[in-house]
């Protein structure tokens, strides 16, 4: 079977995005400039930044019979990745969002429904019909089916990144253990860490997760921290992104710094070489996005 570079199992959504100019007051109303269904979620961006990036990828994780669920099937098979390993049940789905961006401010608000169980199955797929899959990514959706799957990659020595954003249960912790590539946006690694300094929360991550090969902190437009396992103790460096657009839609770039991340890792780029492949196409994407606009 051909390899594939990324496999997720995680969090998939309908993204219903909206862009107006600026967030109005209580009881208002505005017109919206644009208006954009798309596939989102952790998982989802992630997913589709890769083959954006010239990478390949599939889903193993769990989709519904609902409509929501049969037009994210639809665009990622559009966009050529693999969903035959996906779990389909009735009981399942995706998450339904509504998201508003302000242009002016460059801030936006998610208000997003779940309809039915999202994301790794526990029992399912089997180990075997994953083993073309050279890097896998997890997220906090279906936490004990990501434990699962991320075990078996870290004992067939193939890598697991994580992009997860909030601490629900005590086994988040021990997905995160089981990760060999760490990257997690600012507030999460902070909340870790008990901080409010990006530099202790990265040593944090550092000195509790050991056997990570790599241990990352995204901040937005200002790039982030990084440290690696080679690297002497309390080593912290930074990474600066291209030039960021100002006033301009980031929704979903956290993902797909995720998703080109993990293609880079699986062509068995450097380390450096992953996190400014990773920054360079968000980047890109991003203005791609925005000169749409116009």
């Amino acid at each position: 079977m051909k390899p594939v570079d990324l496999l997720g199992l995680g969090s998939l959504a309908w993204d219903d995005l909206l862009s107006i100019d600026d967030f109005p007051g209580p009881d208002k109303k505005v017109r919206a400039q644009t208006r954009t269904k798309r596939v989102g979620g952790l998982t989802g961006g992630a997913l589709l930044a890769a083959v954006q990036c010239g990478g390949s990828a599939a889903y193993a994780g769990r989709l519904g019979t609902d409509t929501a669920s049969l037009a994210v099937e639809h665009e990622l098979t559009e966009k050529g990745i693999d969903t035959s390993l996906a779990i389909r049940s009735s009981d399942s789905g995706v998450v339904q969002s509504v998201i508003i961006a302000a242009v002016r401010s460059g801030t936006r608000n998610v208000f997003s429904f779940r309809n039915g169980e999202t994301g790794a199955h526990a029992e399912l797929p089997a180990f075997d019909a994953c083993n073309h899959c050279n890097v896998l990514l997890v997220d906090h959706h279906g936490l004990s089916g990501q434990i699962r799957m991320a075990k078996h990659f870290r004992k067939t020595g193939r890598p697991v990144v994580c992009d997860i954003e909030r601490l629900d249960t005590p086994a988040t912790r021990t997905l995160i253990q089981a990760c060999s590539h760490i990257l997690l946006p600012e507030a999460f690694a902070l909340q870790l860490a008990g901080t409010d300094s990006p530099e202790h929360a990265l040593r944090h991550l550092r000195s509790t997760h050991p056997d990570a090969d790599l241990c990352l902190i995204t901040q937005g437009d200002k790039g982030g921290l990084f440290t690696r396992k080679i690297d002497v103790p309390n080593a912290c460096h930074r990474f600066v992104p291209p030039e960021a657009i100002a006033n301009c839609d980031t929704t979903g770039c956290g993902d797909f710094f995720h998703g080109a991340f993990c293609v880079a890792l699986s062509r068995k780029f450097s380390m450096e070489e992953c996190i400014r492949f990773a920054a360079a196409q968000t980047a890109a994407s991003l203005i791609q996005r925005n000169l749409a606009r116009f």
